[in-house]
């Protein structure tokens, strides 16, 4: 399958999370990429979060990487890292 077929196929199924149309993708599933976004432009981010910015982690790492994390929606987890945590993850990547 050439990468342009896969890239589309990403973008549809992405697309159809976000309009919450039914899918067959488990957003916790080992074919899902999300990135940490630690709000480092705020001066209340502690060093903790700070780190972890911009890292990826597949969806079936996010458990036991952020035990305390909330599932926002299907393309967004507040990650929980400490009490009052305001960092996100965000997915980014369908690897169909």
């Amino acid at each position: 399958m050439s990468e342009l077929i896969q890239v589309i196929q990403a973008i549809e199924a992405v697309k159809a999370i976000q309009q919450g149309e039914p899918t067959p993708l488990d957003p916790m599933g080992s074919n899902t990429v999300w990135v940490y976004d630690a709000l480092v432009h705020s001066q209340y981010t502690c060093d903790e979060c700070t780190a972890y910015d911009g890292t990826r982690f597949r969806g079936d790492e996010i458990d036991a990487q952020f035990p305390y994390h909330i599932p926002v929606s299907s393309v967004r987890i507040f990650a929980m890292v400490h009490p009052n945590c305001r960092c996100e993850l965000l997915l980014v990547e369908v690897i169909v």
